[in-house]
């Protein structure tokens, strides 16, 4: 039950956003910042932030098929974002910080775990949401 409440967050906090289209717009924007957060912590950490995530954001998903994961900066991020769902960095910044947003709050009190293995942008990036 706990794991379609945290699925229900991270949907219902991107479908707030009026430039999001609809559920499955919100759950690939979950899916790329995801996963290149995930991307940025070591494999056992990886696995227990995604250990508590819903099946659609399995560390599978997120970084199984990664062979090299991610150097990608926050603000890279938001490019990548940007770019791939065709809107504007503001947007993209938005649905980044909300995203980001509800990570923080549903991962509490493995955030500062998470944030010593992120370089400076992502834990500045955790910080503001």
């Amino acid at each position: 039950m706990a794991i379609q409440q945290t699925q229900d967050y991270y949907k219902q906090a991107l479908e707030t956003l009026d430039f999001v289209k609809d559920e499955e717009m919100a759950e690939e924007v979950v899916k790329g910042v995801l996963g290149v957060l995930t991307s940025k912590l070591s494999e056992q950490e990886a696995k227990e932030f995604t250990a508590q995530l819903p099946d659609y954001l399995s560390y599978e998903n997120l970084r199984g098929h990664q062979a090299n994961p991610s150097p990608t900066t926050a603000g890279e991020t938001i490019d990548i974002l940007s770019d791939h769902f065709k809107i504007d960095n503001e947007q993209a910044n938005e649905a980044f910080q909300q995203v980001i947003g509800v990570a923080k709050e549903q991962a509490s009190g493995e955030i500062s775990d998470i944030a010593a293995e992120l370089s400076n942008d992502w834990r500045e990036a955790i910080d503001k949401a």
